[in-house]
């Protein structure tokens, strides 16, 4: 079985998002593919003076995320049971830019 996780991680940080995978990962046989927010200066920029202000909250929602952290925590977390990062893709249209990866059971 599989499970497909579209923009389901995009609002947490990235120890979060694998603690999320790796309880996916337990119930799941064969692939997980999911999107997340890559980071990129801009979105990093605007998500940082967000939380400048009085409220914290003014921070976009999303938390951008390197595709490299995603890919090492899922190395560090999930490898012992069988599982490797697989291809991972930027997607974008328009403004919508979000960062699609799966993963697999070996």
């Amino acid at each position: 079985d599989a499970v497909v996780a579209m923009d389901s991680l995009i609002h947490y940080e990235p120890e979060t998002a694998i603690d999320s995978l790796a309880r996916l990962a337990a119930r799941t046989e064969r692939q997980i593919v999911f999107t997340f927010a890559p980071w990129s200066p801009a979105l990093g920029l605007m998500h940082r003076a967000g939380k400048l202000f009085p409220r914290g909250d003014k921070s976009p929602a999303i938390v951008p995320v390197r595709p490299e952290r995603i890919a090492m925590g899922i190395d560090d977390r999930l490898q012992s049971s069988g599982w490797r990062p697989g291809a991972t893709r930027r997607i974008s249209s328009g403004f919508y830019t979000s960062q699609l990866m799966g993963v697999s059971r070996s």
